[in-house]
C-alpha cells in the first residue's frame, strides 16, 4: 500500500512538473505574440505620423521600439504571473 501511494505521489509530482514547464512555454510564446502585435500597432502609429507630415524613419523607429516593447511585455507578463501566484498562495 505504501509503495502504491509513493508511486502515485511521484506520478502526481511528475505531472505537476510537466504542467509547470508547459505554462512557462506558453508564457514565453505569449511574450512573443503580444510583442509582435504591439510592434505592429507601433508601426501603424509611426506610419500615420509620417503620413501626417512628420519627417520620421518608420523602419528605424520600429526597430528601436523592439527592445522596449519586448521588455515591457516580458515584465508585465511576469508581474501578472507574480500577482496570480501570490493570490493562489494566500488562499
Amino acid at each position: 500500500m505504501e509503495g502504491q501511494i509513493r508511486d502515485l505521489l511521484k506520478s502526481m509530482d511528475n505531472r505537476a512538473h510537466v504542467q509547470l514547464r508547459m505554462q512557462e512555454t506558453v508564457e514565453g510564446l505569449s511574450v512573443v505574440v503580444l510583442s509582435y502585435y504591439l510592434l505592429g500597432i507601433v508601426g501603424y502609429g509611426l506610419k500615420a505620423l509620417k503620413a501626417a507630415g512628420q519627417d520620421i524613419n518608420v523602419e528605424l523607429r520600429t526597430g528601436i521600439a523592439i527592445l522596449f516593447v519586448v521588455l515591457a511585455v516580458y515584465f508585465v507578463v511576469r508581474g501578472v504571473r507574480s500577482v496570480i501566484g501570490k493570490l493562489h498562495r494566500d488562499k
